[in-house]
Formats: structure tokens, sequence, C-alpha cells
């Protein structure tokens, strides 16, 4: 099912602006803006709010409990200059965690909280594959594991119907004809 092309008189930014303040035009989008296009689907703000209540909530916990937590944990697994990366992680997991909950940028803040997440698997669920075998790992990296899809899941996606990066792009004909080949696509 095609969706009809808008008339003049249907438009909602007659003065040729979307929502965002961007000229609605078929011109290129400002540098950036194809990052927060993102699909017109509710759901997709139950992941984010998980992913970046979690990320929150560890960077968080990096300062409450550094010698647990931050830097006294890296140095135990060996990462270099544990007591500079401690609070760049945790820093990194609180900013990132925040856009995340209201949805702005998502697709940038995930990449680090990806890096990260890259790091935490091979330095302290490899080891524990190697000697313990699947199961304990699998076990190990239950939350590790799920944090990574999730964030995988919001690269590919964006922030969702219910983020800011959505209202940003609200009005533009390029997020109205992602949505009409979203509609269309399911049939």
């Amino acid at each position: 099912m095609t969706m009809p092309p808008s008339s003049p008189e249907s438009d909602p930014n007659p003065a040729g602006r979307g929502a965002s303040g961007f000229p609605v035009s078929d011109a290129a989008a400002p540098p950036g803006f194809l990052l927060l296009e993102t699909e017109d689907r509710g759901e997709i703000t139950l992941i984010r709010l998980l992913v970046g209540g979690v990320f929150l909530s560890e960077g968080i916990q990096k300062f409450l409990y550094p010698g647990v937590r931050g830097a006294g944990r890296f140095e135990g697994i060996g990462l270099p200059f544990p007591d500079l990366l401690g609070p760049l992680v945790g820093s990194f997991e609180i900013a990132c965690g925040l856009l995340l909950l209201v949805g702005l940028g998502v697709r940038v803040a995930v990449v680090p909280l990806l890096g990260i997440m890259a790091v935490a698997l091979l330095a302290t669920k490899l080891p524990i594959l190697r000697q313990d075998g699947f199961f304990e790992a699998a076990h190990a990296a239950r939350t590790d594991l799920s944090m990574t899809v999730g964030s995988l899941y919001l690269l590919l996606m964006g922030g969702g119907r219910f983020s800011l990066d959505r209202r940003i792009t609200a009005g533009t004909r390029l997020e109205g004809t992602r949505q009409e080949g979203t509609r269309q696509d399911r049939g």
C-alpha cells in the first residue's frame, strides 16, 4: 500500500520547515541529521530505557564503589591505567546512559557503549570460557551480552517514536519517506 503524496493543503508545515526547524525539501539533510533518523516504532522505547538505565546505573556505581566497580576492578583484571580508566568509563556510561534515556543521539551514544561491552567480554568473560567452559561463561556474560544486543538494536533502529531524535526529525521529507517505506514494508 503506497501512501499518497502530501498536498499543500494537508502539509502541516506550509512554511516549508519541519518540526526540527530545518527546511523541508528533497535536498540533502544537514551533516549529522541522518544519525538522528529513527523508526516510528514505540516498542523501541522499552529497549532504549532498559539499556540506558543499566548503563546509567553501572556508571554511577563506578564512582560510588570505585574499589569494586571502577578503578579497583579494572586493576584486578589487568587493564592499563585503572585510575584513569575507571572514572573515564564511568563518565561515558553515565553520559551515554542519559542520552539513551531521553532518546537523543541514540545511534552515536551506543557506539562507545559497544566498545565498553567488547572490552568487558574480552577481558572478563573470555578467561571464564577458557577456564570453566561454555555454560559458566554464558552465565557470567548474560548481562553483557544482553546490553550488547540491545545496543546493536538501537544502533540499527535509532531512538524510536518516543525519543528526542524523533521529535527533531519530525516533519522532514527524509523522515516522512522513511516512515512511508516502513508502512509499505509491513503490508
